[in-house]
């Protein structure tokens, strides 16, 4: 699996997210993933896919976008997938650093109770200094 690339504070901080993960989410086991870049975690079959260290979201812009805090994790999940619930939920965490993505098939909607079993090793090993913000690329 390709992944971005990560280095220093944010390779060590999804070093320790990996470690911190669950070894069930949604009733399904962890399973091993051989990625080329940074830390990836997946659970299940369909998998459940956790990325560290991605950049913006599509679609997503500080101004006019919506984030979801759930259980103290901000997420943004674009307008269409959380609509559609027979459609792979995209969620981004927003204002954490690094950033993660995680990827739930719709096997596993509604994405709520993924988001929730997840955020405390988010939490515990990942930086949030901007909740629901996005540096601005102009700044």
């Amino acid at each position: 699996m390709d992944t971005p690339d990560v280095e220093g504070a944010d390779a060590r901080a999804c070093a320790d997210l990996v470690d911190a993960l669950p070894d069930e989410l949604a009733n399904a086991r962890r399973r091993e993933v051989v990625s080329t870049g940074s830390e990836a975690v997946a659970w299940g079959d369909p998998p459940i896919l956790l990325t560290c260290g991605v950049g913006t979201p599509l679609g997503f812009s500080r101004v006019a976008s919506a984030c979801q805090d759930v259980a103290g994790v901000d997420w943004f999940v674009p307008d269409e997938q959380m609509e559609d619930q027979t459609a792979e939920a995209v969620a981004t965490t927003i204002g954490f650093s690094p950033a993660l993505e995680l990827r739930i098939p719709a096997d596993y909607r509604p994405p709520v109770q993924v988001l929730i079993e997840i955020a405390p090793a988010i939490k515990a090993t990942i930086d949030n200094p901007n909740p629901c913000v996005v540096a601005d690329p102009r700044d």
